[in-house]
């Protein structure tokens, strides 16, 4: 498979696996929920972007590493309007303690859902590690991306983002980073 093949392939795994998560997410509700529009981009890898920047304000940044075969991270990313519209799901619950759980519920949900869809679309053995939320500033983010790059293991970007819509017609647009070892292209 060539390098264009393989980053098609892997684009695809992650929709995927956008998919399952709404799937999950429908059950987990109790209510239809669907991807209406996924868009991922596979970028150079460990270079700077400035997509990062263009949050404004505080974000729920939820990170996940990925580990095993092929190691990584994720990162979810909501702004206050898009955690707030998922705080309006929870029926009334108020409690900032709920409210965090269900984030990383969220994200556990997410990741595994992507996670699975990479380790069979590649025949490798990975995992998500317990996702860990992270409130900050959006001017924070590009430093908490890029603020492990190691140069002995040069990693993709993967930038999504996604639509999600409930039965109310709701939506939520999360974006997500996925740092990815360049080691997966090696499996094909």
């Amino acid at each position: 498979m060539n390098t264009h093949d393989q980053e098609k392939y892997l684009v695809h795994a992650m929709n995927l696996g956008f998919s399952n998560a709404a799937d999950s997410f429908s059950k987990l509700l109790r209510t239809t929920m669907k991807v209406v529009n996924s868009n991922s981009v596979l970028l150079a890898p460990s270079a700077r972007y400035a997509f990062l920047s263009e949050e404004e304000g505080d974000l729920y940044v939820l990170v996940t590493k990925i580990i095993g075969e092929v190691t990584g991270k994720s990162f979810l990313i909501l702004n206050e309007s898009e955690a707030r519209e998922i705080f309006s799901s929870l029926n009334g619950y108020k409690e900032n303690n709920l409210q965090e759980a269900f984030l990383l519920e969220i994200d556990n949900i997410l990741s595994a859902s992507v996670i699975s869809k990479l380790a069979e679309a590649f025949q490798v053995e990975i995992y998500g590690d317990v996702p860990r939320l992270m409130k900050l500033n959006a001017k924070d983010l590009d430093e908490l991306v890029h603020g492990d790059f190691d140069p002995r293991d040069p990693q993709n970007m993967v930038f999504s983002n996604v639509s999600f819509q409930f039965d109310a017609g709701d939506h939520i647009h999360p974006q997500f980073i996925w740092k990815i070892s360049h080691k997966i292209f090696d499996l094909t």
